[in-house]
């Protein structure tokens, strides 16, 4: 590894966030096969690192309304404008809610009646922003544009498995990790060559 790639994924928060992401579902993937003895103490710990995602977001959905009126400032012109829209308000409401659900959870806000239906709302605004993002992804691919990855548009499709599996299979248990876990080595990998080419 090259110090600008590693610098790269250390020095922004996406980068933290993907490097925690890949913890948290290798313990979960973990605890779903013989490789580990204590599989509720190697679970636990993937929940402790998604508790500490849930920090890392903190306000985020501050930058994405930022992003949202910056984007609407310049105009919607074109259809990757449209799904930028509808990905920004989706990513910015589901980090709201998360912001919500995770200061009740630790009282800083009062407790929620139904924590799991505000998780559950949430992880729903938040597969329509990853079909968005995988909707401009295809659209980049099948235009054969210069920013087109087939990588990065399997990641896309990794997310929103990961994202609707917990709420459709609620029995399943290693493939919502495995896909997780595919998005967050996809990413990291994107992220270190964007810091090695620079």
């Amino acid at each position: 590894p090259t110090l600008a790639g590693v610098v790269t994924l250390i020095g922004k928060t996406d980068g933290r966030d993907l490097l925690m992401k890949t913890g948290q579902n290798t313990a979960m993937l973990a605890a779903c096969t013989d490789l580990v003895s204590e599989k509720d103490k190697i679970k636990g710990l993937g929940w402790v690192i998604l508790d500490a995602r849930a920090l890392l977001w903190m306000g985020r959905w501050v930058v994405h309304i930022q992003r949202l009126k910056l984007l609407l400032a310049s105009g919607i012109t074109t259809v990757f404008d449209k799904l930028a829209v509808v990905q920004l308000s989706a990513f910015g409401v589901f980090f709201l809610l998360d912001n919500i659900r995770w200061l009740a959870k630790h009282n800083v806000l009062p407790p929620q009646d139904s924590p799991e239906k505000t998780r559950r709302r949430a992880r729903l605004i938040q597969i329509l922003g990853y079909v968005a993002a995988f909707l401009a992804e295809l659209l980049r691919v099948l235009r054969s544009e210069p920013t087109a990855s087939a990588a990065l548009l399997f990641k896309a499709s990794c997310d929103i498995f990961a994202a609707i599996i917990p709420l459709t299979m609620p029995g399943a248990t290693y493939q919502g990790p495995l896909c997780g876990l595919a998005s967050s080595v996809i990413g990291v990998r994107a992220m270190y060559s964007s810091g090695v080419q620079k």
